[in-house]
């Protein structure tokens, strides 16, 4: 419904897409739809592609397909759920119309036109131009951006002139414990240190004070203070701080130079076991709401748990570092994945979906019986973990999600099935693979590039899509060994003693204490380890790589493609001359001839130009060239091409000229290059593209035509000269003779078996005439003067053939032989 005004009766059911929009058509009133198939009565921005919701009435209780939203002919506005439950909205009389003004506030009406009730008068986390917040009320937070509308845990009110942020939800400690207990010391806890982080309070409600202090000073005033959790540094202050704390944040530039102070208890059980006995009251809620963490901090993953996609719900590390859950990706799918939890990259390290990424809707349940499922929002479901049941899950500090069973041993781990990333601990064994992503942080399914630890013992990469022995090896062909990255960050590959065999990192500072690591293999085909500082880091920074040529990747631009890399650090991929990409945004998917020649077929033999590029190479492996020419320069290597119709490409390494076959993997124009020269044929266009097409099919293949032509003629011949020796005299001579054998019977004569003769004479009983032709009872008459008396044995023949040759009457019978006249 797109009218201005509402009239009384009218009404809104959820799932039909319907809605009362404002003259402008800027904003409408109606059923705003969840990413969970719920639905809010709320007002939004129409016309914008987001459709931002500004106002809702049921934001804490969404509707079900079905419900509706009635202005009732009493005047009463009513939401009325799917399941008969009604709420009122507006419950009063005197309504006589509604309309959904151009300001976005939703108004009703009484028979004067006067406004009764208005949506601007109950916000709920929005204001728009117009609107005015009066004394008492409130805006309250959406509890999780777009995906969860319900009320959040932060509010803005008006009161005596000044806001006030109200109280989130918060966390609770891992561990409880009594640092002022008679028998607790310094080895009870570590002190954490968190670098551009504060614990801001009001002017009086810290704790102490210590000034002039530095970071020792500090650290040091709480550490001896047993009453002390939590301190910061602020140039020259030493500020220690009461519990719990309720504004801990680090954000920049607010918070930069100042280093805060936490008191962590050690894992150890006996000071468990005596804080849990003595009960101890003493409860520590630290409250480190720093941006963007709404995840679960548990120290186990229980059975029957789940996360469902869009809700931005995951299971995090104690640490809080790494989180585990579904990963959003940029289509509005997900992968459920494990990810750096602390950085704004939030760099995924592992997917368990990565080639079929999940919808909204779609869950993660550790079940009741200990298996790990990823049901899809279509009930499809993958099965991550099926095998014996297990007891907990847990997101562990070291990016490694585990499943253990009853007696706390690992049964499942995601370290052993990695995707393109290793972290510090992890271990790649013989037969197992990373593979790249498609590409980078854009698509993340299975790539070009594989690092696979060899069950040789060879560590190698490769662009295994293609015939590709490897561009990058260890040659450790030792049997059992496995790759190390070890707690220090240092990759090395083990034998099965664990002697460090190859050593791959160099020397490079960067603790594991001040930095995140990981060790990747990238888009481009190369395997690289990289530092994120944990403080102040901006950005992943690459310490240690296997290929420091990135034009040496094979296949890194695809088939047909040039790779080039001036810098040895960015790479640009092109088409070789004459080709065009197969997808334009995305060349290294391979190249294909923008024009089709045939350069062994007349006319298109000379109908190409030789592109020639300096300092560019065509390599292959081994023996896959077509041919080598010797001793030639620049211009014999281009001859020699352009008299080779089955060449393509070529290239002049010293003096040999190495001819190319088709496609071409790993073109390239880099350092290793130089001084090479690469020639490419290049097809002529024609000078009217428009009808070159109609050209193409007008074609006359001269050498068809000739070869049609000369099988006809000499078909043709063959028959007229068979039937001019067929009727020449010579031959008519020849066949009339042949018709002259004793085999032929005369023109007017027919060939007569005994049987028909027996049948014919009443089996030769008496005289039925005379003549040259006529049978006579016991006779037959020969000519007209000569007469045979035949032999009654002739009775007994069965079947014998009579035949007149030559004026003589034969039969041929089995008892009696031949018998002529």
């Amino acid at each position: 419904m797109t009218t201005s005004t509402v009239t009384l009766g009218s009404s809104i059911t959820a799932g039909i897409n319907s809605s009362w929009l404002s003259p402008s058509g800027d904003f409408a009133f109606g059923f705003y739809p969840l990413l969970s198939g719920l639905f809010l009565v709320g007002i939004w921005f129409d016309k914008i592609p987001e459709r931002t919701l500004a106002w809702s009435a049921n934001r804490d209780d969404p509707a079900k397909i079905g419900s509706t939203i009635h202005l009732r002919p009493n005047g009463q506005l009513v939401l009325t759920h799917s399941n008969g439950t009604e709420y009122l909205v507006y419950n009063g009389t005197s309504t006589i119309s509604a309309l959904m003004q151009d300001d976005g506030n939703f108004v009703l009406l009484d028979s004067s036109s006067k406004i009764i009730w208005q949506s601007f008068d109950f916000p709920t986390d929005t204001i728009l131009l117009g609107q005015v917040l009066v004394m008492g009320q409130k805006l309250y937070s959406n509890a999780n951006g777009t995906v969860d509308y319900s009320t959040g845990g932060t509010c803005w009110r008006f009161r005596w002139m000044a806001m006030l942020l109200c109280l989130p939800i918060g966390c609770y400690p891992n561990v409880v414990m009594d640092f002022c207990a008679p028998n607790s010391s310094t080895s009870d806890f570590t002190i954490e240190v968190i670098d551009n982080a504060d614990f801001p309070n009001g002017p009086f409600a810290d704790m102490a004070r210590t000034a002039p202090a530095d970071f020792d000073q500090c650290q040091s005033e709480i550490t001896g203070d047993c009453f002390a959790m939590a301190a910061v540094l602020v140039e020259s202050v030493c500020y220690k701080k009461r519990m719990p704390l309720l504004n801990a944040r680090r954000s920049f530039p607010s918070t930069s130079n100042i280093v805060a102070f936490l008191k962590v208890p050690k894992f150890q059980k006996r000071k468990l076991e005596m804080a849990a006995k003595k009960l101890l009251p003493y409860l520590l809620i630290l409250a480190l709401n720093f941006c963007g963490l709404h995840a679960q901090i548990l120290p186990n993953i229980s059975l029957g748990s789940s996360i469902t996609a869009g809700t931005n719900d995951s299971w995090r590390s104690l640490s809080g570092e790494f989180a585990f859950g579904f990963y959003p990706l940029q289509n509005n799918l997900y992968l459920m994945g494990i990810w750096f939890d602390k950085i704004p990259e939030r760099t995924l390290v592992w997917s368990a979906n990565r080639d079929t990424p999940a919808e909204a809707g779609s869950t993660i349940r550790l079940t009741f019986a200990g298996q790990l499922f990823l049901t899809y929002s279509n009930g499809s479901v993958q099965s991550v973990y099926g095998g014996a049941a297990a007891s907990l899950g847990f997101m562990e500090n070291n990016g490694n999600f585990v499943l253990k069973d009853g007696n706390s041993r690992v049964i499942w781990q995601s370290f052993d099935s990695p995707t393109d990333t290793l972290l510090p601990t992890q271990v790649l064994t013989n037969g197992q693979m990373l593979f790249s992503n498609a590409k980078g942080t854009t698509d993340y399914s299975t790539g070009n590039f594989m690092l696979e630890m060899q069950y040789d013992g060879n560590l190698v990469l490769s662009a295994y899509h293609f015939s590709d022995p490897g561009y990058w090896f260890t040659g450790t062909l030792v049997s059992n060994d496995s790759l190390v990255f070890d707690s220090n960050a240092s990759l090395y590959i083990v034998n099965s003693t664990n002697d460090v065999i190859y050593s791959l990192t160099e020397n490079f500072s960067a603790p594991t204490g001040e930095y995140y690591h990981r060790a990747t293999i990238d888009d481009m085909g190369n395997f690289q380890q990289y530092v994120y500082h944990k403080s102040n880091g901006s950005g992943w920074i690459s310490v240690w790589k296997a290929i420091h040529e990135p034009c040496l990747v094979n296949a890194v631009c695809g088939v047909n493609g040039m790779c080039s890399s001036p810098d040895n650090e960015t790479v640009t991929c092109n088409c070789i001359p004459g080709y065009i990409p197969l997808d334009p945004n995305h060349v290294s998917k391979g190249c294909h001839p923008e024009t089709v020649v045939n350069y062994c077929a007349d006319p298109s033999m000379r109908n190409f130009t030789i592109a020639v590029i300096d300092d560019a190479d065509f390599p292959f492996e081994g023996f896959a060239d077509l041919d080598r020419v010797l001793n030639v320069d620049v211009e014999g290597c281009k001859v020699a091409l352009m008299d080779d119709c089955y060449s393509i490409a070529a290239s002049l390494v010293d003096s040999r000229c190495n001819k190319k076959r088709m496609p071409l993997l790993n073109a390239r124009k880099s350092t290793s290059t130089k001084g090479i020269t690469a020639f490419v044929k290049v097809p002529l266009k024609s000078s009217n593209p428009g009808t070159q097409e109609g050209e193409k099919k007008n074609h006359f293949n001269f050498r068809a035509f000739l070869e049609i032509s000369l099988i006809v003629s000499a078909t043709l011949a063959f028959v007229f000269g068979a039937t001019a020796i067929y009727y020449h005299p010579g031959t008519r001579k020849f066949v009339r003779r042949k018709h002259s054998s004793n085999t032929t019977i005369g023109v007017n004569f027919r060939e007569f078996k005994y049987v028909e003769l027996h049948e014919a004479t009443n089996g030769f009983s008496k005289t039925v005439g005379r003549g040259s032709s006529v049978l006579l009872g016991l006779e037959v008459v020969v000519g007209a003067a000569h007469s045979l008396k035949l032999d009654r044995n002739m009775s007994n023949c069965l079947d014998a053939d009579a035949m007149a040759m030559n004026q003589n009457l034969s039969f041929r019978c089995p008892q009696i032989g031949d018998m002529r006249l």
